[in-house]
């Protein structure tokens, strides 16, 4: 097992380079098993901005942003899922850099 990553609050602010916008799907047994509560963990200890949430479809879907490197963390995290949970297939797609001006610090959509 994994050791939990450590967050850090300055990484959510990435200077210096440039930032890139990415949404994924996550295909599987991804909801009911903790899941957007790993990818929050996961995604705030790269400082990453953005959110996760549920699909009707029963997929979990996530907006990130940060840096190409940060983002390419996010991936292997997801693909290897949190305990529980199976992933079968993530969909990944680019954005346009304007999707991230109104993202703040990682957060849980609809989970309240």
């Amino acid at each position: 097992m994994r050791p939990l990553p450590r967050i850090c609050d300055t990484a959510l602010a990435v200077t210096g380079s440039s930032l890139s916008v990415q949404r994924y799907l996550v295909k599987g047994r991804v909801q009911g098993v903790g899941f957007r509560w790993f990818v929050l963990r996961e995604a705030s200890a790269l400082g990453l901005r953005g959110w996760v949430r549920n699909t009707s479809e029963g997929h979990v879907e996530v907006l990130a942003t940060g840096s190409e490197a940060q983002l390419d963390d996010l991936l292997v995290r997801l693909k290897d899922g949190s305990r529980g949970s199976r992933v079968d297939r993530i969909e990944q797609e680019e954005r346009p850099a304007s999707e991230a001006e109104n993202l703040q610090a990682f957060e849980i959509e609809g989970a309240w």
